[in-house]
């Protein structure tokens, strides 16, 4: 039997707040005698397509699962292919699907389970139904399913061939999936691997807000939210590793950072032993090593302050370090890095431009940071477009890093990269700025799309791990972002932040986003949920959405999956 896929492909949601984080694992042994199941090493996998409505058992109602409409035969109906299909626990029951259960030899899921067709939001069972109530979507370690009534215009085919995981899902048209009514959640015996056997898998470790009392669908890796220090270090140790923090510095870090207020102070002390081996290297006329000692040294200044808040003073101090220590490496990077300073409502949008060393003018990427990153911390991802021939130019927006003095968040986003750009044009920077792409990360996946719908000069989006609408995320939120987000907002207090929160959204505007959008998110993603992915990639007219099922907030913890997938999708958008 053939080796079991590190991840497996999943499909669009039903709408927010229910998210469908469908797995498909082998069945060892099969309670029906039957042999075991083949992995999803060669499947057509999960797959939406539209049916008839189906018969129902009169006298029950619509939603009940003991009708003898299918799941989604209200519109959408979902299907997997026979044999590829491990056994189905079905209301109790064990059951093999077979190919002569459904149309053209594919299968008909039948699930139980519940559902309130008066919200969108809210799940609830009766006692028709057999399961208890619930006042929240299904959780994702329940492997549930809700499938929209209608299922216009929805299908998959792969970006990569069958067994590696990721589904292509255009959506086109932009029409709404469902009419927020949602349809019985299925819960299927899978029987998942006991390393998967969390009640929030999918979800990953969350950050306990009130200690002593967690709330509903925690999962058992539970941080306490009044030790900041493990808050930090077990939410992102995978992102400053992959974007070039030595691994044995983070954790000797971590393990003699005993209380929050020294972590910006002990990340200072291993910056300047760095920076003091780049300075060595330099006097000696080593480039090379110098430019590796200044570049460890400034993402150690910035992993010190990224959202460390007690001594405004030294914050100030360790930004503008970062700042100043990288520069030192920008004319010795390969290919080099130049920095523009673009005049923007009386400032400036600092960037770092670097082109591929041919002669060609290549298309440019726009690389736009998150809520507490910043231009000198994206270098990985930088290298993975120059790779690809193509030029980058990462900026420090309006809130972000070096920009964060002079300017609070801000919503409107095409009041920035209209004005970038315009300046770009202005200037013979040797690039091809008719070809252009943007890619957004974490909260830059909001800006990039806002963008994006008012700037036509943007050719394709990629939006890694961004929300849908930040405010209702707020809740699930750790304390560290929430004091970053209250920093960077420039709020009084956290009952302002909130309230500004709920203005950093997409309604209203993905269905003016004409260009491609990659969506990339994980499916424990602790920060913002995947149900959010799922709604952008819906709503937008020509959205690809892939999703990994071990893939944490920006997928760090994969970078090696989800960087090249970006890279090459936009080079083949832009050629």
């Amino acid at each position: 039997m053939e080796a079991e896929p590190d991840h497996v492909c999943r499909s669009l949601r039903a709408e927010r707040g229910a998210s469908l984080q469908d797995r498909v694992w082998p069945d060892r042994e099969c309670d029906n005698g039957r042999p075991p199941v083949a992995r999803l090493a060669q499947p057509d996998a999960v797959r939406l397509s539209r049916g008839p409505p189906g018969p129902r058992r009169p006298g029950l109602p619509r939603h009940h699962p003991n009708g003898d409409r299918p799941v989604a035969r209200a519109g959408g109906q979902a299907h997997l292919q026979a044999d590829q299909l491990p056994t189905l626990r079905a209301g109790g029951r064990t059951r093999a699907l077979g190919r002569g259960q459904g149309r053209r030899g594919v299968a008909t899921i039948r699930a139980t389970g519940a559902a309130d067709d008066e919200s969108f939001g809210a799940h609830r069972a009766g006692p028709a139904c057999r399961q208890p109530a619930r006042s929240r979507a299904p959780q994702p370690g329940q492997l549930a399913r809700v499938v929209p009534r209608r299922c216009q215009h929805a299908g998959a085919e792969w970006l990569v061939p069958p067994g590696r995981g990721l589904v292509h899902l255009p959506h086109a048209g932009g029409r709404a999936l469902s009419n927020r009514r949602l349809h019985p959640s299925g819960r299927f015996g899978l029987r998942p691997p006991r390393s998967e056997l969390r009640r929030d898998s999918a979800r990953g470790p969350r950050v306990q807000s009130r200690p002593g009392n967690p709330s509903k669908g925690d999962s058992e890796v539970t941080v306490e939210a009044s030790n900041r220090v493990q808050v930090a270090a077990h939410h992102w140790r995978a992102r400053f590793v992959a974007n070039g923090i030595d691994v044995n510095d983070f954790d000797a870090t971590v393990a003699t950072t005993t209380e929050w207020k020294d972590w910006g102070p002990n990340w200072q002390a291993v910056g300047e032993v760095h920076e003091a081996l780049g300075r060595a290297a330099e006097e000696h006329g080593r480039t090379v090593s110098a430019t590796a000692g200044y570049q460890r040294a400034a993402w150690c200044y910035h992993l010190g302050k990224f959202l460390w808040f007690e001594d405004l003073t030294r914050y100030g101090q360790l930004r503008d370090r970062a700042v100043s220590v990288y520069r030192k490496t920008l004319p010795h990077l390969d290919p080099p890095a130049e920095r523009l300073e673009i005049p923007f409502e009386g400032r400036i949008i600092p960037g770092h431009l670097r082109r591929p060393r041919d002669a060609r003018r290549r298309p440019l990427i726009l690389i736009v940071p998150g809520l507490d990153s910043s231009k000198e911390e994206l270098f990985a991802i930088e290298e993975e477009f120059l790779r690809r021939g193509l030029a980058t130019l990462t900026i420090d927006g309006p809130g972000q890093s070096e920009n964060s003095v002079h300017f609070p968040i801000r919503v409107n986003w095409e009041s920035v990269i209209t004005p970038l750009i315009d300046d770009l044009q202005r200037r013979d920077l040797d690039v091809d700025l008719t070809k252009i792409g943007l890619m957004g990360i974490s909260m830059g996946a909001i800006y990039g799309p806002r963008a994006a719908a008012y700037e036509r000069r943007l050719r394709a989006v990629v939006g890694l791990s961004g929300p849908y609408n930040l405010g209702e995320c707020w809740d699930n939120i750790n304390p560290l972002t929430k004091g970053g987000y209250i920093f960077y907002t420039k709020s009084r207090d956290e009952a302002e932040a909130r309230r500004k929160a709920y203005t950093l959204n997409l309604e209203g505007i993905l269905d003016k986003v004409t260009q491609p959008l990659l969506v990339i998110h994980g499916a424990r993603d602790g920060l913002f949920p995947p149900a959010d992915a799922e709604r952008i990639a819906r709503e937008a007219p020509h959205a690809t959405l892939v999703m990994y099922p071990d893939g944490t907030h920006v997928c760090n913890n994969i970078a090696y999956k989800y960087r090249p997938l970006m890279a090459d999708w936009l080079r083949e958008r832009l050629a």
